[in-house]
């Protein structure tokens, strides 16, 4: 599903929303409130892996990112486009390799310093050194010798080459206090102390963290970003059951849930009080094969293998879903949708496997999956 932003997230907003299989209770206000306050409950199944912005990964570490660190641009809209955050206006060179940005002045972090460009080069050049987490998205794009603070409020990147992504991919990488991270390195390059810490300018900061539980978000004091809803709070609430989200969502007991299968949506249809959120959206599913070694190291095994899939029962298990064209799900930058794809032929498939060092077949293939992962509402 869509990644949750909670920055400008209203109760009365956040039933927009989008993402298939997530679907939102309506409540009275006074079930809304805690103690007074406007919290916010998400179900989720899964946990938070850690709090560094340069490592974690995965949906759940991306909420807890967008709502306690701010990058220099976000995406919003669909086909999402790139809009202001931390950067408050951009400027790209005639031949695509040069952006300078202009911070806003007005960001700052949680501790209530404010957001530098020394603080921009630290952090893009803490993710490359890592090789961690969301790096791999402008590495052999961004050099770490090739970002410059041109002053307190300018930074200017001259890319190894023009990438005409940029704007799309930078999003994903989060900007952490330089003076904080330094004065708790430890050695290992700040990773311990960011694992359990946040250094962000974010609208949300931790109140409450208990691994494996709950993740509890506050409005942050020094909250600076505009339009910043009425939201005081929001509670991440580990419920690894799909079909308990669904009987938490209807006793009123969460007012979101994010992993509900195709199952699960479909019985809550009538459900009372109860919005089924069902949009396209960006998160794909798909096979990797390794081309170094073992059968899969011959181009023709791996056609072969792409031939004999049965996409159509695939396409049926998976629920809410469409197949592919190509790697890029539609809407993304860059997606084609005329390209040439893989679908199930077995005469093409046998021709293939024919080529192979074992025209025979009997081999074995071995593959592996991510255990507990049984939402299916949300593919493609």
């Amino acid at each position: 599903m869509s990644t949750i932003d909670l920055k400008t997230l209203s109760r009365r907003s956040f039933l927009a929303l989008s993402g298939a299989g997530l679907a939102a209770a309506t409540f009275p206000q006074q079930m809304f409130a805690q103690s007074g306050r406007n919290i916010l409950i998400i179900a989720s199944g899964q946990d938070i892996p850690n709090f560094d912005p340069h490592t974690a990964t995965g949906y759940s570490a991306s909420f807890f990112l967008r709502n306690t660190y701010d990058p220099l641009v976000r995406v919003a809209g669909n086909p999402p486009e790139p809009v202001p955050a931390l950067a408050q206006s951009w400027d790209v060179s005639g031949d695509g390799k040069t952006y300078t940005f202009a911070l806003n002045p007005a960001a700052m972090f949680h501790d209530g310093s404010p957001v530098t460009a020394d603080d921009v080069v630290f952090s893009y050049q803490r993710a490359l050194r890592l090789a961690r987490g969301n790096s791999w998205m402008i590495r052999g794009i961004v050099d770490p010798d090739g970002i410059t603070a041109v002053d307190a409020h300018t930074v200017r990147f001259d890319l190894a080459s023009p990438f005409a992504a940029f704007l799309q991919v930078i999003p994903w990488i989060f900007i952490v206090s330089k003076a904080q991270a330094e004065a708790n390195e430890g050695g290992d390059d700040s990773a311990a102390w960011l694992q359990a810490n946040v250094a962000g300018s974010g609208p949300f900061t931790v109140r409450r963290a208990e691994a494996g539980a709950l993740y509890h978000l506050q409005r942050a004091e020094t909250a600076w970003q505009a339009n910043g809803g009425n939201l005081d709070g929001v509670i991440w609430q580990i419920v690894r059951e799909t079909s308990t989200q669904r009987l938490m969502l209807q006793r009123g007991e969460v007012h979101i849930a994010v992993d509900l299968t195709s199952e699960d949506m479909d019985a809550l249809e009538n459900a009372p009080g109860v919005v089924r959120v069902i949009e396209p959206e960006y998160r794909t599913f798909s096979i990797k094969m390794n081309t170094e070694h073992g059968p899969m190291a011959d181009i023709n095994m791996r056609k072969a293998v792409a031939y004999a899939m049965n996409y159509q029962a695939m396409l049926e298990a998976s629920g809410y879903a469409e197949l592919m064209v190509g790697p890029l799900p539609t809407g993304i930058l860059g997606h084609n949708p005329d390209l040439a794809v893989y679908r199930q032929n077995l005469d093409l498939a046998r021709e293939h496997l024919a080529m192979t060092d074992t025209p025979e077949g009997g081999i074995t293939l071995r593959m592996v999956h991510v255990n507990g992962s049984n939402s299916s509402a949300a593919g493609r």
